[in-house]
């Protein structure tokens, strides 16, 4: 094969790893953005992720399931940067002005605001392999099957981790209104 054909190859390779990033880079940030709860360090694993892609790409079957393949290496990649202490989360939750001229849209829309950084902070605290199946489940809507693929698990095993967040979040939150009711 000569020169001419070795670059065809290459850039078809590389043509068709372009369309893998483009219909599903979307969807990996997503995921990526919710598993380390913000934007920075997302790009940062989505970056790292298609580098490590396109670098086994060339040893991918043809007709693989490439979407649960880039989510494997997104999980991988993710677990890596987390352990290695790279994720450094930096919330600030303000505190709520309950002065009587605020309207209640505003205070509706606060206490969701609120509510939601409740359950990203429980979400969080979940054991890493119950937080990325629920991600997968609930967010990006992958059957336990894929789930267990992208995690290196049986489907069975995916379906308990996300039992076992489900259960642990249920568990967080009704402690914590049991202890707001008990304060009122």
């Amino acid at each position: 094969m000569g020169v001419m054909g070795k670059q065809g190859k290459r850039d078809a390779l590389v043509e068709d790893f372009q369309k893998l990033v483009d219909g599903y880079g979307p969807e990996i940030f997503r995921y990526l953005y919710r598993v380390f709860g913000g934007c920075m360090d997302a790009e940062d694993c989505l970056q790292e992720t298609i580098l490590r892609a396109f670098c086994a790409f060339p040893q991918t079957r043809p007709g693989s399931n490439y979407r649960a393949w880039l989510y494997a290496i997104a999980t991988n990649t993710a677990r890596t940067m987390m352990r290695q202490g790279q994720r450094r989360k930096q919330r600030e939750l303000g505190s709520t002005n309950q002065e009587s001229g605020i309207p209640d849209s505003v205070l509706e829309a606060v206490n969701h605001s609120l509510q939601l950084a409740r359950i990203q902070e429980a979400v969080a605290k979940l054991p890493q392999k119950q937080r990325l199946a629920l991600i997968l489940r609930k967010y990006h809507e992958f059957s336990y099957e894929e789930i267990g693929e992208v995690l290196s698990s049986s489907a069975e095993s995916a379906r308990a981790n996300v039992y076992q967040a489900l259960r642990r979040l249920r568990s967080e939150f009704s402690r914590e209104e049991a202890g707001e009711h008990g304060r009122s």
